[in-house]
């Protein structure tokens, strides 16, 4: 049987078929292609994804695709050809797809017809569907919601869905809708095959639909972005929307309890945990670099005691490090050291999450003498497990060991790296 007449296209209702194996043959993935002499499974196209499903109880069909006006199979077995197959479809794809599909015939019909709105394509997601539309008016919030009500209120009149073949040369044709038809299917001679909305579309489509606009259940349209000079509308149909509901109603309820409120004060407790946050984060941002600046002043001193103490016999070491800060505070730090005749040996290690202490960080070196931060970044980066780069008397990395006893550690091996110079 040809695509366009398949039984799954024949009836979309139809859940399982016996029939008779065709052809099967290896495929280069270690999978089979087999073809049948009818099919309860849908092959990819006219947007909708394939089914899936299985042969004989026990043999998995992954895959179905069209190849000219033939369904090939893909299939985790092999199967004899002229044996007897009894083909099972995974139902719950198989409503799921059909629910989406004839959703996007109806929205696209009202669209256009009432709002001058054009489909220029659509896609079938895992949990959400998209349409894109093109049109002289926008899509904005109040046409959406128009949109939506028009829909649902067709839905509610379970008006019937009817898929007709026609042959490719019948006049009826003439007056479908239609964005084209796949060159093969055309240069195969296969049936046509046409879906109606009563009274409302008639469109080419070889895809899966419900027989009434009832058994949509509904239809939300969520949101839509700006794409290809028009807008592209994501909307769920059907049992997606039950599931949709139910996720986020649950995740209100969660919101609720962190809160201690009831639904409706959620978005408005959410805002003003938002604004505290950012102020929060504006202080501890002014905090750290106060601490910084405090730090690299101490720094600067030590470093300017211990350097005339040693009467320029030894270059002077300095390390600080600071828990819980970012790269801003290390920058802050090493500002006033960089020109100082000294090797400033800085590091932080970012928030932890969770209880157990990680020591991976970022560590900053600095100083008047690139020779000098040269030799210690060599002897640091092996200690602390780091990689980074630098030049003209900087070297900045990343580490995955900042351990306290890592970090002395490194103190003391950059003393004796640039002590061997």
């Amino acid at each position: 049987m040809s695509a366009g007449n398949l039984a799954c296209q024949r009836d979309s209702y139809l859940r399982e078929l016996h029939t008779t194996v065709a052809t099967c043959t290896p495929a280069a993935d270690g999978l089979f292609h087999v073809t049948f002499e009818d099919t309860v499974l849908f092959p990819e196209g006219g947007g909708q994804p394939h089914d899936t499903g299985s042969v004989n109880g026990t043999v998995a069909v992954v895959a179905v695709v069209r190849k000219g006006a033939v369904a090939v199979h893909h299939t985790q077995s092999p199967l004899e050809p002229g044996t007897p197959a009894h083909q099972t479809v995974d139902w719950k794809r198989r409503w799921d797809h059909m629910q989406q599909h004839s959703a996007q015939h109806l929205i696209t019909a009202v669209a256009s017809d009432q709002f001058g709105l054009k489909t220029t394509s659509w896609s079938l997601g895992a949990t959400k569907s998209t349409i894109d539309l093109v049109g002289e008016r926008p899509l904005t919030d109040e046409v959406m919601q128009q949109l939506e009500d028009k829909v649902n209120e067709i839905i509610a009149e379970g008006r019937d869905v009817v898929a007709t073949t026609y042959q490719p040369n019948s006049p009826e044709l003439m007056a479908v809708r239609s964005r084209g038809l796949p060159e093969d299917v055309l240069a195969s001679g296969a049936a046509i095959r046409v879906v109606s909305i009563g009274g409302l579309d008639v469109n080419t489509c070889c895809g899966t639909h419900v027989k009434s606009t009832a058994h949509l259940q509904t239809v939300k349209l969520l949101h839509t972005e700006a794409s290809r000079g028009g807008s592209r509308l994501h909307f769920v149909a059907g049992e997606r929307t039950r599931a949709l509901l139910g996720a986020m109603y649950s995740d209100m309820r969660t919101l609720g309890k962190s809160f201690t409120c009831g639904l409706e004060l959620v978005v408005d407790r959410a805002e003003g945990a938002i604004k505290t946050s950012k102020m929060l984060g504006r202080q501890v941002k002014a905090l750290l670099k106060e601490a910084a600046e405090s730090a690299a002043k101490q720094l600067a001193e030590e470093a300017q005691q211990r350097t005339e103490a040693a009467s320029g016999s030894a270059v002077v070491v300095v390390h600080h490090h600071r828990d819980e800060a970012d790269q801003d505070y290390l920058l802050t730090v090493a500002s006033p050291l960089a020109t100082l005749p000294i090797v400033a040996f800085l590091s932080i290690t970012p928030p932890q999450e969770g209880s157990t202490p990680s020591y991976e960080g970022q560590f900053l070196l600095v100083g008047a003498n690139e020779q000098h931060v040269a030799a210690a970044a060599s002897a640091v980066s092996v200690i602390v497990d780091g990689k980074g780069g630098g030049k003209k008397g900087r070297f900045q990395g990343k580490a995955k060991q900042l351990t306290p006893a890592n970090r002395a550690a490194a103190v003391a091996a950059i003393d004796a790296a640039i002590r061997a110079l």
